[in-house]
């Protein structure tokens, strides 16, 4: 089980960077739709896989569960300066993150026309996002893929790696 760990942990650090720089740079040549669906499988495919391989080899609690020994931390809990340091993080992170939606909301009050210069800067991604419904279905389940098995690769895995084998 040890060896197939180092191999995934090789998989994600080597090959599928370079798998995904050599798809996605096909798909750039030649960005018609049944490419896009190909690029859409092959990712979710080696995702899923990649994710299953984790869960069977390291288990599910220690992919799901972060649980640090107390000798790790012990300053964190004896001053009462490190809790309000991270509340006030806490609060500014979601200042940050309900600010586009306070500027949306008082855009449709005042009613303002909205400016859409974002779009123009993803025209050069135009070979990624999915133009029919077929794609945006598959699209549909890359989103889904994406959220459930990079957070199981990346934070479950690669963390749980990184913190045992060193």
């Amino acid at each position: 089980m040890t060896l197939v760990q180092h191999l995934l942990f090789l998989f994600l650090l080597v090959v599928a960077p370079a798998w995904d720089f050599y798809d996605t740079s096909r798909l750039k040549k030649t960005p018609g739709s049944p490419q896009k669906i190909r690029y859409y499988k092959t990712l979710m495919a080696w995702l899923w896989i990649s994710s299953i391989v984790a869960l069977i080899v390291v288990g599910w609690r220690p992919l799901f569960t972060i649980s640090p020994a107390p000798s790790e931390i012990p300053w964190l809990l004896e001053h009462a300066w490190v809790f309000y340091l991270v509340e006030v993080a806490i609060a500014l992170f979601v200042a940050i993150m309900l600010l586009p939606l306070v500027i949306v909301v008082r855009k449709k009050l005042k009613k303002e026309p909205r400016k859409y210069s974002q779009a123009d800067a993803l025209k050069s991604f135009d070979y990624f996002f999915p133009a029919t419904w077929t794609e945006r279905r598959w699209w549909v389940f890359i989103c889904i893929t994406a959220g459930v098995c990079e957070e199981t690769l990346f934070r479950g895995f690669l963390l749980h790696y990184l913190r045992v084998f060193p």
